[in-house]
């Protein structure tokens, strides 16, 4: 069953494509991108997310990540 999310595709998109943005603009190498944009992720979950739930959230990302990763091959 496919996720139902509350938000747009084109809320997303336009979203990502402003943070591919600053890389491409700023001209960082893919490890610098992705230590950043880690940074970022655990930065939103330890200032926005219940303590209670941060694991599993995390969690849940980072299989959705690997999910991701893992269709992208087929």
């Amino acid at each position: 069953m496919p996720i139902i999310s509350k938000y747009s595709n084109e809320e997303i998109n336009n979203l990502v494509e402003q943070l591919l943005d600053v890389v491409a603009n700023n001209k960082v190498s893919v490890d610098l991108a992705l230590i950043a944009l880690g940074n970022t992720v655990s930065n939103i979950i330890d200032d926005n997310v219940k303590p209670e739930v941060k694991q599993q959230i995390a969690k849940s990302f980072a299989d959705a990540l690997l999910n991701s990763v893992e269709n992208a091959k087929h």
